[in-house]
C-alpha cells in the first residue's frame, strides 16, 4: 500500500512538473511577444528604414524601382489606413509574422507526430517564436521586402500542408494561399519567387499529386494578382515588364557590389570557436534531454525550466550571456540532426517517411531561396528565416513520435528556439546596427507620419540600456525628395 502510495505520489509529481513546465514556456512565449511589439516604437534608422518608409508612402513617385522590388506598393494602403504610424505599422509586421509562423508549426506538429491539440497549440507557439529572429535589430520591424519574403514563404509552406486535406473549401483555401504567398513573394523578390515556384511543383510532383487542381487554382490566383498589379501600377504589362527590367539594369549600373551574378553566390559558413562550442553544446544538451526523458523524469523539466528563467531574463533585464550568431541558428539544428542519426543505432533515420524527408529537406533549404536577388551579407539574410531550419530538426525528430514520446522530445526543441530566439533579439536591441550606445533605442511619437517628418532626436541624458518613454518632438518638418 505505501509502494503504490509512493508511485501515485510520483506520478502526480511529474503530472505537475510537465504541466508548470508547459505553462511556463506558454508565458516566455506571450514575454518574447510582447517584448517586440514594446520596443516598436523604439529607434529610427534613415538609410534603409527611410528607403522603405519613403517607398511605402510614396510609391507612385517613381518610374523605375532600384533594386527591382515592389513592396511599397504592397504596404501603401494599409501605411494610409494606419494614419502613417510607423510603430503602428511594427507591429503588424511583427504580428502577421508570429502568426503565420505559429500556424505553420502548428501544422507540421499535428502531420508528423502524435500530439493533443492544446499541447500542439503550446509548443508550436514556442518554436514559432523563432520566427521574431526575422527582426535582429529594431530597423527590421518596419515593413520591408526581407520580411515579406519570410510572410510570402510561410503563407506558400502552408498551403502545401493544407493540400493533402480533403474538402472542396480547403482546396480553394489552399489556391488562396499559395497563389498570395507566391504573389507576395514576387512583390519582395522577384528571383525568390521563382525559386519558391519550383520548389511548389517539386512537392507536388514528389509527394502530393492529389493537390494537382489546387495548385493550378494557386498559379491562376498569382497570375491575376500578377495581371492587376501590372495594370494598377502602370498601366499595362509592357510598361510594368519595362519598371523590372529598368530595375535590374539600374542596380547593375550602381556598382558596390551590385552584380547579378553575386545575386547567386553562395558563401562559406564563417564562424567562430566560441560559436561551434556553443552550438555543441546546445545540440547535445537537447539530445540528452530527449534521451533521458524516459528513465529520468525528473531532471529534463528541471532543467528546461532553468533553461526558460534564463530566457526570460534576457528578455526583461537585458542580460547578454550567450551572444548568439546568426551561424549559430543554423549549426544548432545541424549539429542535433547529425547527433540523432545515432540515437538508438540510427533508428531516427532507418525510420522516416518520404514526407519527414521532403519537409527536412525543403525546411533546410528554403531560407537560402529567400536570400536569392539580395547582395547583402550572406548568412546574416540567411539567419533572419531560421524558423525554417526548427521546423526542419521537428520534421527529421518526427520517428520519435513513434516510440510515444512526442511531448517530451518537442518540449526541449520548443525551449530551445525561445532561448535563441531571446539571445537574436536581445542582441539587436543592446547593439542596434549603425546605432551609437546613446541613442540606439529612441521612442518614436504616436503616430509619427514619415511623410511630414521625422520623429527622431537625440536624448539629453543616457537611457541606455532600458529607456523611459520620452516625448519626441519633430527634427524635420518634411522628407527631402
Amino acid at each position: 500500500m505505501l509502494r503504490d502510495n509512493h508511485c501515485a505520489n510520483g506520478r502526480a509529481l511529474l503530472v505537475l512538473l510537465d504541466r508548470t513546465l508547459i505553462a511556463l514556456s506558454a508565458g516566455t512565449t506571450i514575454i518574447l511577444f510582447a517584448w517586440l511589439l514594446y520596443y516598436s516604437s523604439y529607434s529610427l534608422d534613415l538609410r534603409d528604414e527611410g528607403f522603405w518608409l519613403n517607398f511605402i508612402a510614396n510609391p507612385f513617385t517613381y518610374t523605375i524601382n532600384v533594386p527591382p522590388t515592389l513592396f511599397g506598393f504592397l504596404y501603401h494602403w494599409p501605411y494610409q489606413w494606419a494614419g502613417g504610424d510607423i510603430a503602428g505599422l511594427r507591429r503588424a509586421n511583427v504580428t502577421i509574422t508570429m502568426a503565420l509562423g505559429w500556424i505553420l508549426s502548428f501544422l507540421v506538429i499535428r502531420r508528423l507526430w502524435t500530439v493533443a491539440w492544446p499541447h500542439a497549440a503550446v509548443l508550436s507557439a514556442g518554436i514559432a517564436s523563432l520566427a521574431l529572429a526575422a527582426f535582429p535589430t529594431l530597423m527590421l520591424l518596419t515593413p520591408n521586402y526581407y520580411t515579406l519574403n519570410i510572410q510570402s514563404v510561410l503563407m506558400v509552406m502552408i498551403g502545401l500542408l493544407l493540400a493533402d486535406r480533403p474538402g472542396r473549401m480547403r482546396e480553394v483555401l489552399v489556391s488562396i494561399l499559395v497563389g498570395v504567398g507566391g504573389w507576395c513573394c514576387f512583390m519582395a523578390r522577384p528571383a525568390s519567387a521563382a525559386a519558391i515556384a519550383l520548389v511548389v511543383m517539386l512537392y507536388v510532383v514528389i509527394l502530393s499529386r492529389k493537390s494537382l487542381l489546387p495548385m493550378l487554382g494557386a498559379a491562376l490566383v498569382a497570375f491575376a494578382l500578377l495581371i492587376s498589379t501590372s495594370y494598377l501600377i502602370d498601366g499595362g504589362i509592357t510598361a510594368f515588364l519595362t519598371r523590372m527590367v529598368n530595375g535590374v539594369e539600374g542596380i547593375t549600373l550602381l556598382g558596390a557590389g551590385y552584380k547579378v551574378s553575386r545575386i547567386f553566390e553562395i558563401y562559406w559558413l564563417t564562424t567562430s570557436r566560441w560559436q561551434l562550442a556553443i552550438a555543441l553544446l546546445m545540440a547535445s544538451a537537447l539530445l540528452l534531454s530527449i534521451s533521458m526523458g524516459s528513465t529520468h523524469r525528473l531532471l529534463p523539466p528541471l532543467a528546461l525550466k532553468a533553461v526558460l528563467i534564463v530566457t526570460i531574463a534576457i528578455a526583461l533585464l537585458g542580460i547578454d550571456p550567450i551572444s548568439i550568431e546568426p551561424s549559430t541558428l543554423l549549426l544548432v539544428p545541424v549539429f542535433t540532426c547529425l547527433g540523432a542519426m545515432f540515437y538508438r543505432e540510427g533508428m531516427v533515420l532507418r525510420t522516416q517517411t518520404p514526407t519527414s524527408i521532403a519537409l527536412a529537406l525543403t525546411f533546410l533549404v528554403l531560407p537560402h531561396l529567400l536570400r536569392l536577388g539580395s547582395i547583402s551579407s550572406y548568412w546574416g539574410s540567411v539567419s533572419l528565416a531560421a524558423l525554417f531550419w526548427m521546423l526542419a530538426v521537428v520534421a527529421f525528430l518526427s520517428p520519435l513520435a513513434q516510440e510515444g514520446r512526442s511531448v517530451a522530445a518537442l518540449v526541449p526543441l520548443t525551449v530551445l528556439a525561445q532561448l535563441l530566439t531571446a539571445s537574436v533579439v536581445n542582441a539587436g536591441i543592446l547593439k542596434g546596427w549603425r546605432q551609437v550606445k546613446i541613442c540606439a533605442l529612441i521612442p518614436l511619437s504616436r503616430p509619427c507620419r514619415v511623410v511630414q517628418n521625422w520623429c527622431c532626436r537625440t536624448p539629453s541624458t543616457t537611457i541606455w540600456p532600458r529607456p523611459e518613454p520620452m516625448l519626441v518632438q519633430p527634427a524635420l518638418k518634411s522628407v527631402p525628395r
